[in-house]
């Protein structure tokens, strides 16, 4: 039998959006029912109605935030090929960094929980956490995908090694996307894409 959809209670995108304006302000020591409750502009048991705990509240907006840039992040099927190994690295890390950008929201709040304890955080930590270790395994399935098969048989951690950079790379460029500073990301990326062709077919690689 399916089961039937539960809207949630009224107000949800309210009670999320506060507590990211408020994480993003304060941390995640800022958020509090009575904040929460002012930010939104509802009453206090409208906000608690969301959830049972704060650490639940926090979870919930997470997983608000996760949908959103599950809908735009890479799937990490495969796509119609393009010349060079250094291109298809291009175009993978800029879909990353575009889908980052375009729902900032849920990674913004993965850098809080990658850096401070941030009271009540627990299982939202725990959660952004599994996120990633399974977007980083998606990452090492793709890269043993494009990779020349001799250098995998050479090195067969090399896919999980580079997954980690990949993440780094991604990291970064939303961090100095948010900076405010011009960057001309696209030349940087091709730049790094380059090296990282380079390096993964030379000798020392595949010895």
């Amino acid at each position: 039998m399916a089961q039937q959809r539960v809207d949630p209670p009224p107000g949800r995108a309210q009670v999320v959006q506060a507590v990211v304006d408020l994480a993003l302000a304060g941390g995640y020591t800022a958020v509090s029912w009575e904040a929460v409750a002012a930010r939104s502009g509802l009453g206090l048991r409208e906000v608690q109605q969301h959830a049972a705990t704060i650490d639940d509240l926090l979870l919930l907006t997470l997983e608000d935030c996760l949908l959103r840039w599950i809908s735009a992040a890479p799937t990490w099927t495969r796509v119609d090929p393009v010349p060079g190994l250094s291109d298809e690295i291009s175009r993978r890390l800029l879909t990353g960094i575009d889908a980052a950008s375009d729902c900032p929201e849920f990674w913004v709040l993965g850098v809080l929980l990658s850096l401070t304890a941030g009271h009540g955080a627990r299982r939202a930590r725990a959660r952004y956490a599994a996120v990633r270790a399974s977007a980083r395994t998606a990452m090492a399935e793709w890269w043993s995908r494009i990779l020349p098969p001799e250098t995998v048989r050479a090195d067969p951690r090399l896919p999980h090694r580079l997954s980690g950079v990949h993440l780094a790379l991604i990291d970064g460029a939303f961090v100095a996307q948010q900076s405010g500073i011009e960057w001309n990301l696209p030349m940087l990326v091709r730049t790094v894409s380059a090296g990282l062709s380079s390096y993964v077919v030379a000798p020392k690689v595949q010895a």
